[in-house]
């Protein structure tokens, strides 16, 4: 299969390479503090984490790639985009045997719940061209993915399940947990359904009872996963729903009075742009024991700060996902428009505003009113008023940027 020569290349280069076993939290330090811009201004002799100063996509937008990049890598290696749900959208630089070891302990997680990547996957992700068109097509091919995202679900009956007919032939589902839910809503009546071996949700917090809708539907468990562009899989749930902590990364809990710990993660790996002390704004919450599943470690019981709602309801009862719309802000975000964070507020089915937040001049504001929207008018197909607002977005733990306001 080809899918599986992929992934085995990768996990092949990470083995011969190295062992994650012998990394060195303290050589990471030391290659950072000689070559990286950002952090020169530490003394190599008396090097510690908690010398490093902790940074996050506000520091990364302000400061620019270019201080956390080496001069001999900038404009190199693979790029990560992060989805920008905080907003800012931001790029992150790994090399290859980075990815190695992404993939290699992703295989490891997979592996817990006896599957393996390159089996034969349903992919749920959200709207848009990136992931349609070009290399990302040929990609989601070669690694035996089958797409299904918010346009799936639009038309009639006969048309969604003609849409969704693909997931009869897969092994398990893997995205965002409100698609895979809209799923679970449409086949509940149906007295053919999809039987994937297991679903693993990602990217939003599942509640326990779409949790247990969505088990019920398609008769399989449903696994979450915790993690994020920059990093990749930061905690994986064992058979015991326990979140086991990435071996692969350094990570850092800071107790939130009340609230629980906030993550801070160091990425072991990634020489190519060393992410050290980087803060998210997830608060967790901690196992007090040991997880009965045997897996040495401490493990995570919850993860806190999240929604699944993440659709636009329109009038006429149609739904859209709001990374839709979050795309369109993130393309619009050029010249020198500055865009450094976004809300978008639904206010009544008639109504939604966005509101948007960065460095601009009249110009600026002129284009982006004007572009934005245009397309999102398109996008919604003139069924809903779209208005723009200029304005400081007030900031939370976890900036969250759709609020649904009825």
């Amino acid at each position: 299969m080809i899918s599986n020569l992929f992934y085995k290349k990768y996990f092949d280069y990470y083995r011969i390479k190295s062992n994650v076993s012998e990394r060195s939290l303290q050589r990471l330090l030391k290659y950072t503090a000689e070559n990286i811009d950002y952090y020169r201004y530490l003394e190599n002799d008396t090097l510690s984490i908690s010398k490093f100063p902790v940074v996050n996509k506000e520091i990364y937008r302000k400061t620019g790639l270019d201080s956390f990049v080496t001069k001999e890598n900038k404009n190199k290696g693979i790029v990560r985009r992060t989805s920008g749900s905080t907003g800012s959208p931001t790029k992150i630089y790994i090399d290859k045997f980075t990815l190695a070891s992404q993939l290699f302990h992703r295989n490891k997680f997979f592996n817990l719940h006896d599957l393996s990547l390159g089996m034969s996957e349903a992919r749920f992700w959200s709207r848009g061209k990136s992931i349609f068109y070009g290399t990302n097509n040929i990609k989601n091919i070669l690694l035996n993915r089958k797409l299904i995202n918010d346009l799936d679900f639009f038309g009639s009956e006969s048309q969604c399940y003609k849409n969704l007919y693909t997931l009869f032939n897969v092994i398990y589902f893997y995205g965002y947990p409100s698609l895979i839910l809209k799923a679970a809503n449409f086949f509940e009546n149906e007295k053919s359904r999809p039987c994937p071996k297991k679903i693993i949700t990602t990217a939003e917090v599942l509640t326990s009872h779409d949790k247990n809708h969505i088990e019920n539907v398609f008769n399989c468990p449903v696994i979450q996963e915790y993690g994020c562009s920059e990093v990749d899989i930061i905690a994986f749930q064992c058979k015991c729903n326990s979140y086991h902590l990435n071996p692969r990364l350094y990570i850092e809990l800071e107790e939130v009075s009340g609230s629980g710990h906030e993550i801070i993660v160091t990425d072991l790996d990634n020489y190519y742009m060393p992410i050290i002390r980087y803060k998210m704004g997830d608060i967790v919450k901690l196992n007090d024991t040991q997880c009965s599943c045997g897996i040495p470690g401490r493990t995570i019981s919850s993860i806190c700060g999240r929604t699944s709602d993440r659709f636009i309801v329109l009038r006429d009862g149609s739904e859209i996902h709001v990374s839709a719309i979050s795309s369109i802000i993130n393309a619009s975000n050029k010249y020198d428009s500055k865009i450094s964070k976004f809300r978008i507020d639904h206010i009544n089915l008639d109504l939604i505003d966005i509101k948007i937040e960065g460095n601009f001049n009249h110009e600026n504001k002129l284009y982006l009113n004007k572009e934005l929207i245009s397309k999102l008018n398109h996008l919604l197909n003139d069924k809903i008023t779209i208005t723009i607002t200029f304005s400081e977005i007030d900031n939370s733990i976890k900036h969250n940027y759709f609020k649904k306001l009825f």
